[in-house]
């Protein structure tokens, strides 16, 4: 997938009526097409608020595809504000499928892309077209389904919690779905609910154990590969899940059948666990406790179970919706119609540890060089970071995922920064997948690793917002110095901090009448590092006192 177009004709949050962005016209530069878009400004001049429209129209359209006629009204009344355009090039195997259906003939070859194209009008109507060659085909409100991404993530590093709210909403319209699939019958059925989701800490947990269980080099199956040796971690160590069947209103609860079949599942490939049943009014009230100890032979058995990390992922994903049990239907409801501009992180309520449907406990691993295991919540905040990035890129191994990163960077060292890129780009490589992302940025490390046709320049002026590709300001970002674009991109001239900049100020501004002001000045200045700054102001006091001796001579 790679996206082409986006405009909104209306105003949304710090994005003025009309505007739009347009990726990818033009590769000037080898690799254009298969790198990321980087979007960088100062902040609120509207970097972020460009990834919050996406993460918004995606989910609008999202729920055209899984929602009755009825929410669908109430949707689209909601959403009246929103007049929209949206353009993005998909692999054809999917839709070509879908108009085989509907007997009409796309004269496209096997290998040719097309481009989607998707628009609200002011009248409500909302249109999906598909554009192959010269020739335009409108699509049926029931094929939408396999014209939308495969995968949309959303990531926020924790400054930006408004591009959070689609996904969060979205959690709970897949609950009522899935919910819709609680059966007795023993049969598995596969539901589609998880084409958007967002990369909360919550989440990526999951991402974590199901990478690491799928992962063992001595059967050459690697997963986190140089992410784990960044991190000195050897192996995942122990973990534990706890699964229970009572709500919010501590009723007994029954979940889906697919459920109950990987539950199963995850029994076999314990260590050890307990399954306490107690009926009561003829349904099962059940207390579930799964331990593990991640040998070699436990994770064949998830392996063997599971098939990919993917599918694991899938399941603990649906687990963990099942804590929206815990949640009133009344929370659920404002929830899903909260106004767009809500925090949503503020309105869910938090259900206590020990009533949540579906938990998981006591994540350890084994790290180079460490007398004892290591717990996963004692990892750094970078550690962290690097795990989910990374590990949530590798898990989505499949074409046609989008990714929305807002600042994915900000707990990482310069190191892990100035690898970043290449680590993207350097996954896609390896997965052999057509994937798009698109990073919101304040390092120049980033930048520094970007063409300038894909990095995004946004400036905010007396209300007004502009953008422009640094090609288009004629700034060559690929390889440029981190200083240059710092004082390019960020208008940062000076090479260090405010405060020592005062410092330095004041002993560049002090009247100097004598040379023991000159010395007391260089013996002020001893502590500060090297800078050009401390340089200019050496050179400053050798002068002055160049001049105050042949003055004093004379």
């Amino acid at each position: 997938m790679k996206l082409r177009h986006f405009k909104i004709n209306s105003k949304f949050r710090g994005l003025p009526v009309g505007f739009s962005m347009k990726f990818r016209q033009n590769n000037y530069y080898p690799g254009d097409n298969e790198e990321p878009i980087c979007m960088v400004g100062l902040n609120g001049s509207g970097k972020s608020n460009s990834l919050e429209v996406l993460s918004e129209l995606f989910y609008f359209l999202e729920l055209q595809t899984i929602t009755t006629a009825k929410v669908l009204e109430e949707l689209n009344e909601r959403y009246a504000f929103l007049d929209f355009e949206l353009h993005y090039e998909i692999s054809s195997f999917k839709w070509k499928y879908a108009y085989s259906r509907i007997n009409k003939t796309l004269e496209i070859g096997p290998d040719e892309r097309v481009i989607i194209q998707w628009a609200k009008k002011k009248d409500g109507e909302t249109i999906a077209l598909i554009k192959g060659q010269d020739k335009v085909y409108p699509m049926p409100l029931e094929f939408w389904h396999e014209i939308l991404p495969n995968k949309v993530i959303g990531y926020s590093s924790g400054q930006n919690e408004l591009i959070s709210n689609p996904f969060l909403k979205l959690d709970y319209h897949y609950f009522d779905e899935f919910v819709k699939s609680t059966s007795n019958k023993n049969e598995e059925v596969n539901t589609g609910v998880n084409r958007m989701f967002f990369m909360d800490y919550e989440s990526n947990e999951l991402i974590v154990l199901a990478n690491f269980l799928f992962e063992e080099p001595s059967l050459g199956k690697t997963i986190n590969g140089d992410v784990n040796t960044k991190l000195g971690i050897e192996n995942l160590h122990i973990f534990s899940l706890k699964i229970q069947y009572r709500n919010y209103d501590n009723k007994v609860i029954e979940y889906p059948s697919e459920l109950n079949l990987a539950i199963d599942k995850l029994k076999r490939c314990a260590t050890a666990y307990t399954d306490n049943e107690i009926t009561i009014k003829n349904k099962r009230d059940r207390i579930i406790e799964l331990s593990y100890f991640t040998d070699i032979a436990v994770k064949k058995a998830f392996r063997n179970q599971f098939k990919t990390a993917y599918e694991l992922f899938r399941i603990f994903y649906l687990l963990r919706l099942m804590n929206i049990h815990c949640i009133s239907p009344t929370s659920r409801r404002k929830i899903k119609e909260a106004p767009r501009n809500t925090n949503l992180s503020d309105l869910i309520p938090r259900p206590e540890m020990d009533r949540l449907a579906f938990k998981v406990m006591d994540i350890c691993f084994i790290k180079r060089n460490a007398t004892e295991p290591v717990w996963y919540k004692q990892l750094s905040d970078g550690e962290h970071q690097l795990l989910h990035i990374m590990g949530t890129l590798k898990m989505m191994n499949e074409n046609d995922v989008l990714f929305l990163l807002d600042e994915p960077e900000t707990h990482f060292n310069p190191e892990w920064r100035a690898k970043m890129i290449h680590l993207i780009m350097e996954t896609n490589k390896e997965m052999e997948v057509e994937q798009d992302h698109f990073i919101t940025s304040h390092s120049p490390f980033i930048i520094s690793d970007c063409k300038p046709t894909n990095v995004y320049l946004f400036h905010r002026k007396n209300g007004k917002l502009t953008v422009q590709t640094a090609h288009d300001k004629r700034l060559n970002t690929f390889g440029t110095s981190v200083n240059i674009l710092t004082e390019e991109v960020f208008n940062k001239t000076e090479s260090h901090g405010e405060y020592a900049g005062i410092t330095i100020d004041k002993l560049m501004n002090r009247k100097y009448k004598k040379t023991e002001d000159i010395l007391k000045a260089k013996n002020e200045a001893k502590i500060l590092g090297d800078s050009v700054e401390k340089t200019l102001l050496f050179r400053k006091l050798i002068m002055l006192e160049e001049e105050l001796k042949k003055k004093n001579k004379a």
